[in-house]
Parts: C-alpha cells; sequence; structure tokens
C-alpha cells in the first residue's frame, strides 16, 4: 500500500519539509548575529570550512534553483574600485550565492537559504555580511550554467577590532539614516485590522517572530518586511514591492521567524505562514 505523506495535497510550501528543522537557532542566537566589514588575516579553520560546506551542501540539495558555492582564500571580486571605498577590508572567503534566476522567488530563495548559511557561521564563532553591489561578478570564480548568476555573496571570516569603526561602516550608517525600531514596528495594524495586542492574543507567538524580523540583515537596514494576520490567527509575511533586494530580505526574515515560531512559510510575497 502507497502511504501519502502528510504534506501531500497541501498549498506548495516556501521549503521542502525534509529541509525544515524548527527551533534551528535560538532567538539569542539570531540577536548575536552582526554585519562584519573588517575581517583578520586569519584563514578559516578545517572545521569552519567543513561547517559552512555542510550548509551549502544542504541548501543546495533541498532548495530549488540553489547552487551556492563557497569560496577560500581569494580577494578578487573586491580589488580594483570597489575595494578603494573603504567599505570592506580582507575579505578572503565568501558564499556565492548562485541561483537558476528562472525558477520561481528565486530571490526569496537565496535570502532565506543565505541567512540558513550566515547563522551556521554565526553559530561557530565567525563574521558575515551580505554583499550585493560592492564586488565584480565578472571576478569571481565560481562555475554557473545556463539560466545561472550570483544574486549575491556573503563574506565570511574571522572579525577584526576595527569592525565598526571604519569608513565603510560609517557610510553604510549615513545611507540608512533610519530611527531605531522595535519589534511592534514590523507588524502592520491597518493590514491585519487590529491591534499588536490584540493580535498577541490571537497569536501568542507572535512577538517572538517580530523580534526575529527585527534581528534580521537588510539590504541598506531598509527593514521592510511586515507581517500582517488573519482574524484566524494566519500570519502573512510581506513587503511593499519585489523590486531590487526586497525579495532577498523576505526570504532573510521568513527564515528568522520560523527559527522561533513552529511552522512554515510558503513563498511569495503575502504568502500565508502553514503553523505546525
Amino acid at each position: 500500500m502507497t502511504h501519502k505523506q502528510p504534506w501531500e495535497g497541501l498549498p506548495q510550501p516556501a521549503f521542502p519539509p525534509l529541509f525544515i528543522s524548527p527551533f534551528m537557532y535560538t532567538l539569542e542566537q539570531l540577536k548575536s548575529r552582526h554585519s562584519v566589514r573588517s575581517y583578520t588575516d586569519e584563514p578559516l579553520s578545517g572545521s569552519e570550512a567543513n561547517a559552512l560546506r555542510a550548509a551549502i551542501s544542504e541548501i543546495n540539495s533541498y532548495l530549488p534553483g540553489t547552487r551556492f558555492q563557497l569560496v577560500t582564500g581569494d580577494d578578487t571580486p573586491f580589488r580594483g574600485r570597489f575595494g578603494s571605498y573603504g567599505i570592506f577590508r580582507n575579505v578572503r572567503n565568501y558564499i556565492a550565492a548562485v541561483m537558476d534566476t528562472a525558477v520561481v522567488n528565486a530571490l526569496e530563495t537565496a535570502g532565506y537559504a543565505g541567512q540558513k548559511v550566515v547563522m551556521a557561521a554565526t553559530v561557530h564563532g565567525l563574521g558575515t555580511c551580505f554583499i550585493g553591489g560592492t564586488f565584480s561578478v565578472q571576478n569571481l570564480p565560481i562555475q554557473t550554467r545556463a539560466g545561472e548568476k550570483p544574486v549575491f555573496i556573503i563574506a565570511v571570516g574571522h572579525s577584526s577590532d576595527a569592525n565598526g569603526k571604519r569608513l565603510g561602516d560609517k557610510l553604510i550608517r549615513s545611507f540608512s539614516h533610519r530611527r531605531k525600531m522595535t519589534a511592534v514596528d514590523f507588524f502592520d495594524t491597518a493590514k491585519s485590522g487590529m491591534s499588536f495586542e490584540e493580535a498577541t492574543k490571537v497569536c501568542p507567538q507572535l512577538a517572538a517572530g517580530l523580534e526575529a524580523i527585527a534581528c534580521a540583515p537588510s539590504a541598506m537596514n531598509k527593514r521592510p518586511v511586515r507581517i500582517r494576520v488573519d482574524a484566524d490567527g494566519t500570519y502573512h509575511a510581506f513587503v511593499p514591492n519585489m523590486s531590487g533586494f526586497t525579495p532577498v530580505d523576505l526570504g532573510i526574515a521568513k527564515f528568522n521567524f520560523e527559527q522561533v515560531v513552529p511552522g512554515e512559510w510558503e513563498r511569495g510575497n503575502d504568502a500565508p505562514f502553514l503553523t505546525f
């Protein structure tokens, strides 16, 4: 007799059930991650590189369109005019987020997958930073097939004491110039038709999910992802539009949310959250 899997017949989830590991990271671990733009010359150890490769292997095995690749001991993408801006220093290891861009919601999937690798690096004491434009794509020593391209890279390595004090960090802060946001700011009361306090009565885990989103990295610190809640308690994650890197931000935020709230997201903007 053929037994149906428990998820068969359900709407397409954001990521295959075999890939999902609820509560993989704690809220404290998510909060411990911060963007690192200055690195030491210390190479990745064998165990550190293997941990990254294991995370990448899982991503490439289960997430549609992904072919992430770890590159170590190479700084060629950061030479030339971008290097002179002082945004990054000593980036010699990175993960190239190679995606088949024909896959539906490819950028969202890339963001979700990228944050998974970032957290694997974080718990091993490594610094990371998503990089969307300040590198030379032509100089990436990676393999791509027809229809594939690196949509971003993730710098990874040992954080320098100079991190946060250099010109690049000051530039990023000056670009963002945004008020400090709290977890509640990521909840949309208008689209939910209820206040945050009312929503937490319907969804007791909402506050933890919003805290997880609040500490997620975002392109230029724009932090566009918002959560709304239906009257029946169904969560929806959305961004104002799906242009630029906002789909990447959406995927990153969805990953963080899943770590503290049991369930999985469907793919797409304003897609629902399927609770376990």
